[in-house]
């Protein structure tokens, strides 16, 4: 049975399961990124990913936000996987792909990820490399910066609630700034499709914060609806812009990821190698 063969309820149905078995896959492993102003409380201003190859760990986000450390001398912070966690300065190594790719990624040091033990470091498995986007059902999950609630100045934590966008793929006129090879666009046609579990819900003021947060395809046209399992999730782009006030989606493939580490990381070239098509990373 497809989606469109299904009955509102149906449909509904399947969303909310989906919605429920993947929540706590979000919530370990995806992190608000804020800066840490001086004498302030923690300000959530991007969203990152926790992703591990062999025995490297990287938090994955959009490169404007690394830019807020890189070209504004912010300190930035992530928290652990608990609300209320105490926010922690992010530092490490950081490689940023530059111009339309947008994409950046830390490389987390041992002490950092010490003090992360709730979080879940994504692996290559589950990451979507396929040369085409494919039909079917896609999910974001960030923290708007208008959500940050509860800042406590004196043991720098900050309450975030995050939020939980359900889309398909946007099928109307292109835009600006938009190359298919290297982009995803998605869109929000009616409120319908925007919750979780496909119900309507409330939108954050605007998207501020949900930079750099994943986009995952939670369902793919064609497969069987019933034996879906949290294992047919898979990452495929990093959230990079937004359009017509935050109902079209546009975010950067997860090869641009792949490429990043590439260029940067000699050792990491055999294990994604296993991942990667034959000659698509010259084609990047």
């Amino acid at each position: 049975m497809s989606p469109s063969k299904m009955t509102r309820t149906e449909r509904l149905a399947f969303l909310s399961r989906m919605g429920d078995s993947l929540s706590d896959l979000f919530f370990r492993s995806v992190t608000p990124i804020c800066i840490l102003p001086e004498g302030g409380a923690p300000i959530t201003r991007g969203t990152g990913t926790c992703f591990r190859i062999a025995s490297r760990s990287f938090l994955v986000t959009a490169s404007h936000v690394a830019d807020l450390a890189r070209k504004e001398g912010l300190q930035l912070a992530v928290a652990d996987a608990i609300q209320g966690a105490r926010m922690l300065p992010l530092h490490g190594r950081l490689c940023v792909a530059e111009g339309t790719c947008d994409v950046a990624a830390w490389e987390l040091p041992g002490d950092l990820v010490q003090q992360l033990p709730n979080r879940r470091f994504l692996s290559l498995a589950d990451i979507d490399f396929s040369e085409r986007v494919r039909e079917g059902w896609f999910y974001l999950h960030g923290y708007p910066e208008c959500w940050s609630v509860d800042r406590d100045n004196k043991n720098a934590t900050t309450t975030g609630t995050w939020f939980t966008y359900g889309a398909m793929l946007y099928d109307g006129p292109s835009f600006d700034k938009y190359n298919s090879p290297y982009h995803i666009l998605l869109g929000a046609p009616n409120a319908e499709h925007i919750s979780a579990d496909g119900r309507p819900a409330k939108l954050p003021q605007d998207f501020k914060g949900l930079s750099g947060c994943s986009i995952w395809q939670a369902f793919v046209l064609g497969h069987s609806l019933p034996h879906w399992t949290v294992e047919d999730v898979k990452i495929t782009a990093i959230q990079t812009g937004t359009h017509e006030n935050g109902t079209i989606v546009k975010g950067t493939r997860w090869m641009a990821v792949a490429y990043l580490l590439w260029q940067n990381y000699r050792d990491l070239r055999a294990p994604l190698a296993i991942h990667l098509t034959d000659g698509i990373i010259d084609e990047w």
